[in-house]
């Protein structure tokens, strides 16, 4: 079956390249029409209403991450009060309510499951899909893959709170033929929905090939 394609940056989707196309038409050439777009919200060039519209009218979904939650705070429990936070945040760039917003815990940075129990409960009380993506190769970053299992384990009775999950590794190019992105210790490949693959590049402006499992990231 063939897997939904998508893509993870930090810069701007309807961002001008000096060929003259927008980021979005870049990928379209490279790979192929994306059907959802895993977007940062903060910074100078954070998602903002404008882009959003833009890839409204070209039938891709919206997906927000937040990136910028300090290591202070995702290593502590007020995960009730960072969800909070990311639902004002979306919710003030008119994100609707069943989308998933993501967490990006960014390579060596510390997060505590309590937090991340805390956090996909504030999301899913407000309605939104809980999600996380960081490092998945225990390896390199075995804090990630432990805090992950524990929140899996301390939140089996609620199902995880509905939350989807972002593998980064390993690294392939094209679509994956088989569906075996690396996952923390209390999960299966088939319980990771989505995988970062690859890199499309113009000059020195990059973002991330992601493939979902299925099409329920899109709904």
């Amino acid at each position: 079956m063939k897997k939904a394609f998508g893509v993870f940056s930090e810069i701007p989707s309807s961002k001008r390249l000096s060929n003259g196309f927008t980021m979005f038409d870049w990928v379209m050439r490279k790979n192929r029409f994306p059907a959802f777009w895993l977007r940062t919200v903060s910074g100078e060039e954070g998602l903002t209403k404008e882009e959003i519209t833009f890839l409204e009218s070209r039938n891709c979904k919206v997906i927000p991450v937040i990136g910028d939650f300090s290591e202070s705070e995702t290593a502590s429990s007020k995960g009730s009060e960072s969800g909070k936070k990311a639902v004002q945040r979306i919710t003030e760039l008119g994100i609707v309510t069943g989308t998933p917003v993501f967490v990006y815990i960014r390579d060596g940075m510390c997060v505590n499951h309590n937090w991340m129990i805390k956090f996909a409960r504030t999301l899913k009380s407000n309605e939104f899909i809980p999600g996380f993506m960081g490092n998945t190769d225990s390896s390199i970053d075995p804090v990630f893959d432990r805090q992950v299992s524990h929140f899996i384990e301390a939140t089996s009775n609620v199902n995880g709170y509905d939350a989807v999950f972002l593998a980064t590794e390993p690294k392939i190019t094209g679509e994956p033929e088989e569906w075996i992105p690396f996952c923390p210790s209390a999960m299966d490949y088939e319980d990771m929905d989505l995988w970062m693959t690859g890199e499309i590049r113009f000059k020195d402006l990059c973002v991330s090939e992601v493939y979902a499992k299925n099409n329920k990231i899109l709904y």
